[in-house]
């Protein structure tokens, strides 16, 4: 697939998705030096395409977006960038309590400073489009377009506090008190906007208490295969041993293991030691 813009000529490198409503390539610019790449959507549905137009000319939308009309569609580029996820970097990663705090503020200025319509960040958020690589939080656009709507700040940053607190609670970051105070704004739904998120994550301080039963609750969590690798194991060994005594049984008419328990010395030679 070849793309023709004003300033770049894509040619298709990867097909991400198959949409019903839109295709996403992997381009790269042929006419650039370093060839660059770039996430080009190629949307198909009509109504779709003037929603997104009409977004984009009456709201917001990023600087690095360039939008025009290909092959029958109407597309928008953004310059590539890998996907990293953040939820699956901080489940394996040895974060800080810092570390993970920094994140948190860097994932809330990242959504309010990318220009995207709600609707579109509102997928982002959804479909697992945050990442991160050498510390730096970014999003990707591989986006199936299908399920986009109208969305407001409200609804974003609901779906964003949400996020955090998945991340907190993986990585057991729980005692302190810009934790509970999300938690306590989620289950109530009192997010409004990310100031008031970021607010809460940037002053919220490290509580002096124990570690207490979530915390050995994520421990197990951690080690449950391990746990269930030995638990395996004993199992194996105690069927192949019944299995022993059962085939002992069943061959020689006795326990074997029953034999290991006898006086083996009360007679050596022709000499009984009863006597």
């Amino acid at each position: 697939m070849l793309f023709q813009t004003e300033k770049r000529r894509l040619v298709s490198i990867a097909k991400c998705l198959n949409g019903i409503k839109n295709d996403i390539y992997i381009c790269e610019d042929i006419l650039s030096p370093d060839r660059k790449k770039y996430t080009v959507w190629a949307i198909k549905d009509h109504f779709l395409s003037k929603k997104i137009v009409d977004w984009f000319e009456n709201e917001s939308r990023p600087e690095a977006a360039e939008t025009f009309s290909d092959n029958g569609m109407y597309c928008v580029s953004f310059p590539y960038a890998a996907e990293r996820s953040l939820l699956l970097y901080v489940c394996t990663e040895d974060c800080s309590f810092s570390g993970l705090r920094t994140l948190c503020r860097q994932v809330i200025f990242t959504c309010m400073t990318s220009k995207l319509p709600g609707g579109i960040l509102y997928l982002v958020l959804k479909q697992n489009g945050i990442n991160i690589s050498q510390g730096k939080v970014y999003l990707t656009y591989q986006l199936d377009l299908s399920g986009l709507n109208e969305k407001s700040e409200t609804d974003n940053v609901r779906l964003c506090a949400k996020i955090l607190q998945d991340i907190l609670e993986n990585t057991g970051c729980t005692d302190w008190s810009g934790y509970e105070l999300l938690q306590k704004k989620n289950k109530r739904a009192q997010y409004r906007s990310f100031t008031e998120l970021y607010q809460d994550i940037a002053f919220g301080e490290k509580l002096c208490k124990t570690k207490g039963k979530y915390r050995l609750g994520l421990l197990l969590k951690k080690k449950l295969s391990v746990v269930l690798k030995i638990i395996k194991i004993l199992c194996i060994v105690t069927v192949i041993a019944a299995l022993t005594v059962f085939l002992a049984n069943l061959c020689l008419g006795e326990n074997i293991f029953m034999r290991l328990f006898e006086n083996h010395f009360i007679k050596i030679g022709t000499e009984s030691l009863l006597q």
